[in-house]
């Protein structure tokens, strides 16, 4: 096997793999310490199994906001030591119970019958996780993942904070001095204290937190089915269709099919960008955005403990709250747009419970909680408030229509050509509207036929739904219209439309597992029998959706290498950085980071039109960035004075056009960089009397060189 894919990439797989177990002491202990001595839900009566799924949501709600809170006012080393008190505590608990020398008294596993088959399936996720997200090395190449466009950034801001505490620096941005980073941190904030804990790099920690996400999603799916949906004795088998439905996406193929054919676009490198507000598939959210499905984990995790919430002791009923509070502050930290639109639609359900007389002890619940959450939020509130920042335009959110499918095939037509020269804005939007249907059929597939079983009596042969069902088809009714009609206007990005689009993913997912159960199931007690024609429908949604997903992953880890061979075959220069680049800059900066204190400010060529190489040096130089680019703010878009931007984006870039030593020194001075980074392909590396050559090297190689220009 090449030596440089052992030496990159496997060294990548194996710490990685090293740190998905160092997410324990965050993600199991402190829920297990927490359900145990409070005795949650028979905590101590469950099996062993049972406990850990209760134990990563409830440890996700509680590690998460006590990272934050604890790293404020204390420092990051108090919160790995929670961390460890609570493993050291967890293992203690179980070591007794197992050494029990009652039979009859010490802790069941609970494996069977299931275990296995669960076993295997998270080995599945652990290697698809994993080796989407590391370079893939090649014969002195390195080829990224596209994830790396968002990672990059990540990684860069969790290193952030275990470099400079909580309330974290903005990595990316450094006009005279580091501003803290306005945005929703809590995610890194938890995998840094994993960092603190277990010495492992960062990115290799936040890789495996991408595998956590998912872990945390199947427990939750587990807790809904067992306690939300009651589904008794099929439990185990809706929980494992529901677990492999998460590899079925929607009609993304055919949606990428269609703008390559039709309307002559190129291949996107992630099939979910076909749609300028896509619906995320599963896989792709868990790999992109793992903070964000822990957002969506924390708030409906609050949502299932206010629904189950029995006549139990003052004691519990404090504990409840106090772990509603926790999940709900976790989810706003770990995705504010995911936790707006639980809000709103939390309002529309309490208003739809207590409209229909179903009682109004989850809605006060729900209440009493979201007003402790908002407590438990006040340091985090008060920084966002008070943290300068670059965001264009005056509003957070904007209404407008989703917009899915390309309009401009509609707008061409004689219908629409004399509204879309007198009103094009509006043209756009009705043709946006008319396009919302057939949108969302290629964006949802297998999961839109689902939505209509339910919605349509005679889909479902007439049977009535159970409290439960019409609860989620509530959530899925809510979320729609929200998704459709608002989006978030800080970035050109639809995040909001993206995001809180997981509201109608997650029902819709417990409601197809149901379905599918029901169709495959001998029994005929399961009250969900379909038209043999909607059935056949729906399989062949199920064939395109994994179809879809496999392609989507695919193009993720091998979209790269396709597109180097396509740039080269046409002699574009730009191909052959797409490889060469990372691998210089993976040697230089690893030894780079070696031969710098951490406070170091740190500045590349700013100028990198490949977005995705941009992210990869944010990813790889593990300090603090002068300017992350010489565009949209560079870098102040999430803390920090834009009006440096100019000033600061003019100086670097007329150093990487060509500077003397001299000149280098002047501008280093007074922006506060410490170390230039130096490429082959920049523009001064072929000046031999530029500051290149001139400065001290800290690190000289063939390709790459770091100089000390203080």
């Amino acid at each position: 096997m090449d030596s440089s894919f052992l030496n990159i990439t496997g060294k990548q797989l194996a710490l990685a793999g090293a740190a998905i177990p160092a997410f324990v002491p965050a993600l199991i202990a402190p829920g297990y310490v927490a359900a145990w001595f409070a005795n949650f839900h028979n905590f101590r009566d469950r099996t062993l199994v049972g406990r850990l799924v209760w134990s990563l949501p409830i440890s996700l709600a509680l590690s998460t906001i006590l990272s934050d809170l604890l790293g404020h006012f204390l420092s990051l080393g108090a919160v790995a030591t929670l961390f460890a008190a609570a493993t050291l505590t967890a293992a203690a608990l179980v070591f007794r119970e197992a050494m029990q020398s009652d039979p009859a008294g010490r802790l069941p596993v609970g494996w069977r019958p299931y275990g296995t088959i669960v076993a295997v399936l998270g080995a599945i996720w652990i290697a698809v996780a994993l080796l989407s997200l590391v370079d893939w090395a090649r014969h002195h190449q390195l080829f990224l993942s596209v994830i790396c466009q968002d990672e990059g950034a990540r990684v860069n801001w969790t290193g952030s904070v275990v470099r400079t505490g909580v309330p974290p620096a903005n990595s990316l941005y450094f006009f005279h001095h580091a501003e803290g980073l306005r945005q929703y941190y809590f995610w890194y904030v938890l995998c840094a204290a994993v960092v603190q804990l277990s010495r492992l790099p960062v990115r290799a920690v936040y890789m495996a937190s991408s595998v956590w996400s998912g872990f945390g999603l199947a427990a939750l799916i587990g807790l809904y089915l067992q306690n939300f949906l009651r589904a008794g004795g099929r439990l185990r088998r809706q929980f494992v269709i529901a677990i492999c439905l998460l590899s079925v996406a929607g009609f993304d193929l055919l949606g990428v099919a269609w703008i390559t054919i039709h309307l002559h676009k190129g291949m996107p490198l992630d099939f979910a960008w076909w749609a300028r507000d896509q619906i995320t598939s599963w896989m792709d959210s868990l790999l992109w955005v793992p903070h964000h499905i822990a957002g969506l984990i924390c708030c409906m995790f609050s949502f299932l403990l206010a629904w189950i919430a029995p006549q139990e002791s003052l004691r519990l009923r404090a504990f409840r709250v106090v772990l509603m509070a926790a999940a709900m502050a976790s989810g706003f930290g770990l995705s504010i747009f995911v936790a707006f639109g639980f809000f709103l639609i939390m309002l529309a359900w309490g208003i739809w419970h207590l409209a229909t007389k179903q009682g109004g002890r989850p809605v006060a619940v729900m209440a009493i909680s979201g007003v402790a959450a908002i407590v438990l939020l006040s340091p985090y509130l008060w920084e966002l408030t008070h943290t300068p920042s670059y965001l264009p335009g005056g509003h957070l959110f904007a209404f407008t229509v989703r917009q899915m499918i390309p309009p401009e095939g509609l707008l061409s037509t004689a219908v629409f050509r004399h509204m879309a020269g007198a009103h094009p804005l509006m043209a756009r939007r009705f043709a946006n509207l008319i396009l919302l249907v057939p949108g969302y059929l290629l964006e949802l597939g297998f999961y839109l036929v689902v939505l209509l079983i339910f919605l349509v009596p005679s889909w479902r042969r007439r049977v009535p739904l159970t409290q439960a069902q019409r609860a989620l088809l509530f959530l899925c009714i809510a979320t729609l219209p929200l998704i459709s009609f608002l989006r978030s206007a800080v970035l050109t990005t639809n995040d909001f439309g993206w995001r809180a689009a997981l509201l109608l993913q997650f029902p819709l997912l417990l409601l197809g597992a149901q379905v599918v159960d029901a169709w495959a199931g001998r029994d005929g007690r399961s009250g969900l029998e379909a038209p043999v024609w909607i059935r056949r429908l729906a399989f062949l949604a199920i064939a395109i959706g994994l179809i879809s997903a496999e392609a989507q992953l695919f193009t993720l880890r091998f979209g790269l290498p396709e597109l180097q061979k396509h740039l080269l075959a046409l002699h574009d220069p730009g191909g052959e950085q797409l490889s060469r680049v990372p691998y210089i800059s993976i040697t230089g900066y690893t030894q780079l980071n070696r031969r710098i204190p951490r406070s170091a400010v740190v500045q590349f060529n700013p100028m990198e039109p490949n977005m995705l190489l941009g992210a990869m040096d944010q990813m790889y130089v593990n300090r603090q960035i002068a300017i992350a680019g010489d565009k949209s703010g560079c870098g102040a878009t999430l803390g920090g004075d834009p009006r440096g931007c100019p000033i600061m984006a003019a100086a670097i870039d007329a150093l990487y056009r060509g500077a003397d030593g001299a000149q280098a020194r002047r501008v280093c001075r007074s922006l506060g960089i410490q170390v230039l980074i130096a490429r082959l392909y920049d523009p001064v590396w072929k000046d031999g009397g530029s500051w290149v050559w001139t400065l001290p090297p800290i690190v000289a190689q063939k390709d790459f060189r770091a100089l000390n220009c203080r």
